[in-house]
C-alpha cells in the first residue's frame, strides 16, 4: 500500500509532507461576494456565440423546435458539465492542463482545450473587430452605407432616397435625383418620359456596403 511504502521510504515520506506545506502555505484566492461570482461566471458563458449565433442556429433549425431540444441538452448535458468544470477547477485551483495531474492518462484533454480556445479566439477576434470598425463607422456625419459610390453603380446600387419613377402626362413634372433607378436604362422623350428597364437588378446601398 502507499502508505506502507511511504513508511519504509522516510524520504518519500517526508516529500509529500513538503509538498503538502507547500500547497497549504500559497493562499488562495477568494471571491468578494456572491455577485462577483455570479457575473464571472457569467461573463465565461455569455459571449459572442449566444448572442450572434444562437438566433441563426435557432431560425435555420425549426426555431422553437430547436429551443426545446436545446433546453433538454442544456439541462441532461449543458449544465452538469458545466458544474463538474467548476467544482474541480476551483477546488484544485488550476488551470485546463495543470488539473489534470491528477490522472496524467487524461493530459491530453486540458491541452486540446487549451488548443481550442486559442482556434476559436482567431474568429472571434475578426468578429469583434467588425464591431468596433462599424461603431466608429456610424460616427460619421454621414454613414457610409446610405450612399451609393461610383464603383457600386455596376452593380445596380439603389439608395433608399431615390424615388420610385412615375408616369407624368400632361404639365406634370418628375423630380428625379441623380441616381437611376436601374444602371441599364432606355430613355424616350415624348409628351411624358418612358424608362424601360430590361434583365437588372437593383441591389440596396447597406447590402454592398456591408
Amino acid at each position: 500500500p502507499p502508505y506502507a511504502a511511504s513508511q519504509s521510504n522516510p524520504s518519500l515520506h517526508t516529500d509529500v509532507e513538503k509538498e503538502f506545506k507547500v500547497e497549504e502555505e500559497i493562499e488562495r484566492g477568494e471571491w468578494t461576494n456572491k455577485a462577483e461570482f455570479l457575473l464571472s461566471c457569467i461573463g465565461l458563458s455569455v459571449g459572442l456565440g449566444n448572442v450572434w449565433r444562437f438566433s441563426y442556429l435557432a431560425y435555420e433549425n425549426g426555431g422553437a423546435a430547436f429551443v426545446v431540444a436545446y433546453i433538454i441538452l442544456q439541462i441532461l448535458i449543458g449544465k452538469p458539465m458545466y458544474m463538474m468544470e467548476l467544482i474541480v477547477s476551483q477546488y484544485c485551483g488550476r488551470g485546463p492542463t495543470g488539473i489534470w495531474a491528477m490522472n496524467p492518462c487524461a493530459k491530453g484533454i486540458g491541452i486540446s482545450m487549451g488548443v481550442i480556445s486559442l482556434v476559436a479566439s482567431t474568429y472571434y477576434n475578426v468578429i469583434v473587430s467588425y464591431t468596433l470598425y462599424y461603431l466608429f463607422a456610424s460616427m460619421q456625419k454621414v454613414l457610409p452605407w446610405t450612399t451609393c459610390k461610383d464603383e457600386w453603380l455596376d452593380y445596380g446600387c439603389v439608395e433608399k432616397t431615390t424615388r420610385k419613377l412615375e408616369t407624368c402626362t400632361g404639365n406634370a413634372t418628375l423630380d428625379m435625383v441623380d441616381k437611376c433607378l436601374c444602371h441599364t436604362t432606355n430613355y424616350t422623350f415624348n409628351e411624358g418620359l418612358t424608362v424601360n428597364c430590361t434583365n437588372t437588378t437593383n441591389t440596396a446601398v447597406a447590402e454592398l456596403y456591408f
